[in-house]
């Protein structure tokens, strides 16, 4: 309704980006038949197509899943989501590794989700993550490949903290959950999910357009006791 009374260009400009973003949240990449449809039927110049399954160029045996451990007694923050640029993992990591020297070095980051091939490098972009981290850190990630509801429900279940590090994004499915399963989410504030944290919880969107915000807020809940970080999970759940 609001895009009819748009000037022409920029109306077609906003129904163009409206199909991208409405394929980057359905949690799939477009296949390329679907992203031929999308440029013959929609007029949209390129739909950038990136592999969602593991293609010849990622390694033949994804990385196993590991047998899940009992975290009970550590902090746990977890992620679950495609590794693929968009959902900026790499800045969630790199953020985390800060929290280790800072914080908690025996916390626990959790990551899963399928992985795609780097367009800029040709590679796995989980490897890439991978190799990010120092070996005497390696021991403070969990890194899972595909993972169905079982598996989930017990990310959910050790998790402290649900992170979704993207700088934009709709509305993502896994965090949703994350409230519903009574664990709090941090996520940017130009992500949908953030209406979450509009009411005062005592954790804000971070702004991912601000040097060291999301590890700021990650140490502001870290640093709260039960009863706040209860008040925080309670507060997204109802709202």
């Amino acid at each position: 309704t609001r895009s009819a009374n748009l000037p022409n260009g920029v109306r077609l400009q906003f129904e163009r980006e409206k199909t991208q973003m409405f394929l980057s949240d359905i949690l799939t990449s477009p296949s390329k038949f679907l992203s031929k449809y999308v440029e013959k039927n929609y007029i949209v110049p390129h739909v950038f197509h990136i592999p969602h399954v593991l293609s010849s160029l990622l390694p033949k045996d994804p990385p196993e899943k590991k047998v899940f451990p009992d975290l009970r007694g550590q902090f746990v923050v977890s992620n679950i989501s495609r590794f693929e640029g968009r959902k900026n993992i790499e800045g969630l990591v790199k953020a985390f590794l800060q929290f280790l020297d800072i914080c908690d070095d025996s916390a626990q980051l959790i990551l899963a989700g399928t992985s795609s091939v780097d367009p800029l490098t040709g590679k796995d972009y989980r490897i890439q993550i991978m190799n990010l981290i120092p070996e005497t850190k390696k021991e403070n990630f969990l890194f899972f490949d595909y993972i169905g509801e079982e598996e989930k429900r017990k990310i959910y279940s050790a998790s402290d903290l649900g992170v979704m590090a993207s700088t934009f994004e709709n509305f993502p499915v896994s965090l949703t959950e994350y409230v519903m399963n009574g664990v709090p989410v941090l996520c940017s504030k130009y992500c949908g999910s953030s209406d979450f944290m509009e009411r005062p919880s005592g954790l804000k969107p971070f702004d991912p357009f601000e040097e060291g915000s999301l590890l700021a807020q990650m140490i502001h809940f870290y640093n709260m006791n039960v009863d706040e970080r209860k008040k925080v999970a309670d507060t997204q759940r109802r709202d």
